[in-house]
C-alpha cells in the first residue's frame, strides 16, 4: 500500500484513454502481482497499458533507456534509489510529494511532485512530459546534473563509514 500501486493503475488508466500509446511498466513480481494483473484487467488496461517484469534487475540500462519518464507513486519514500538511477539515465521524473522525493527531485527542474491523492494532477504531469518531448529531454538532463552533483557515487559511499565511525564515538560516551 506504501507503494500506492493501486493509485498508478488509476493513473494509467485515465492516461490511456487520452493517450493510448501510454505503457506502464511495474517493476517486480511481489506477492501483490497477481492482483495488480486482475485489477489491470478489470480496469481493461492489462497488457495493452500494463506490464509487469520480474528480470528487471538484471536489465536495469534497457528499460531506462527505453523510458520516457519515471513514475513513483509511492506515498512513503526515505531515499528514493530508483529516483536516482532514472535521474543518471536522464529521465524525468513524476512522483507523489514526500521526504524521500523531495530529496531527489527538484520539482518543475527535474521532475515533478505531486500532492497526495492528487491523481488527475498526475495524470496531467505525466501527460505533459510525453507530449512535450523538449521539456522532457531539458528536465532529464537537469536530473543527471543534479544527482551527479548532490549524490555522487564514491561520495556517498565513503560518507556513509564515516557516518557510522562518528555513531559509535558518540554512543561510546553514553555508556
Amino acid at each position: 500500500q506504501e507503494k500506492n500501486v493501486l493509485f498508478l493503475l488509476e493513473v494509467a488508466r485515465r492516461a490511456v484513454t487520452r493517450r493510448p500509446s501510454v505503457k506502464l511498466v511495474l517493476i517486480g513480481k511481489g506477492e501483490l502481482a497477481g492482483k495488480l494483473q486482475e485489477q489491470s484487467e478489470n480496469m481493461g488496461i492489462w497488457v495493452t497499458a500494463v506490464e509487469i517484469v520480474e528480470d528487471f534487475i538484471d536489465h536495469v540500462p534497457e528499460y531506462y533507456a527505453a523510458a520516457k519518464l519515471l513514475v513513483s507513486p509511492s506515498i512513503s519514500e526515505s531515499f528514493g534509489k530508483a529516483v536516482v538511477k532514472a535521474s543518471y539515465m536522464r529521465l524525468p521524473v513524476v512522483a507523489i510529494r514526500n521526504l524521500g522525493t523531495m530529496t531527489t527531485v527538484v520539482d518543475k527542474k527535474t521532475g515533478y511532485l505531486v500532492e497526495r491523492g492528487d491523481t488527475e494532477g498526475f495524470v496531467k504531469k505525466v501527460l505533459y512530459l510525453l507530449e512535450h518531448e523538449d521539456r522532457r529531454v531539458a528536465m532529464g538532463e537537469k536530473g543527471k546534473k543534479f544527482v551527479t552533483k548532490e549524490f555522487d557515487y564514491y561520495t556517498n559511499l565513503l560518507a556513509i563509514p564515516e557516518a557510522w565511525r562518528k555513531c559509535v564515538r558518540q554512543g561510546k560516551g553514553r555508556g
